[in-house]
């Protein structure tokens, strides 16, 4: 949050030295960064496949199945008739419960592994399980 505001604050001077300290404190502890977070390098990497962009496509998913399942239950309490395409969004709320404790439980492993290896085994397998939840709501959603 503080680095937020500092940001905010300070603009993109802040941000690049607050990318410089995460990237110099990472330096040390072994964490890998990903390209967008590294100083200055990151305004002229763009991947819209990456693992960022898996993150943030899980994120948008889960959004989208829980507004679906809100939508299907108030509509259902209302007697209103529930679109097809919102009931089989909403579906896929029992899978989403659980890749989301899955992938809690992955991280919270991550936060306690020593080896860099570990973390990044870790890693690797949260975002598998956030691309597996990415495609079952396309599936779905067709988007």
């Amino acid at each position: 949050m503080y680095r937020y505001l500092f940001g905010v604050a300070f603009g993109g001077v802040a941000r690049e030295t607050n990318k410089m300290a995460s990237f110099i404190g990472n330096l040390f502890d072994g964490t890998d960064m990903p390209p967008y977070q590294i100083p200055l390098g990151s305004r002229f990497y763009g991947e819209a496949g990456g693992d960022a962009a898996t993150r943030s496509k899980y994120y948008d998913a889960i959004k989208d199945i829980n507004i679906a399942n809100f939508q299907r239950k108030g509509r259902a309490s209302r007697g209103e008739e529930v679109p097809q395409d919102v009931l089989r969004v909403a579906a896929l709320r029992q899978s989403a419960n659980t890749i989301q404790k899955n992938v809690k439980n992955l991280q919270d492993m991550r936060r306690e592994a020593q080896s860099r290896e570990e973390r990044k085994r870790l890693d690797q397998e949260i975002v598998a399980r956030q691309r597996m939840m990415v495609e079952r709501y396309r599936a779905v959603a067709g988007g």
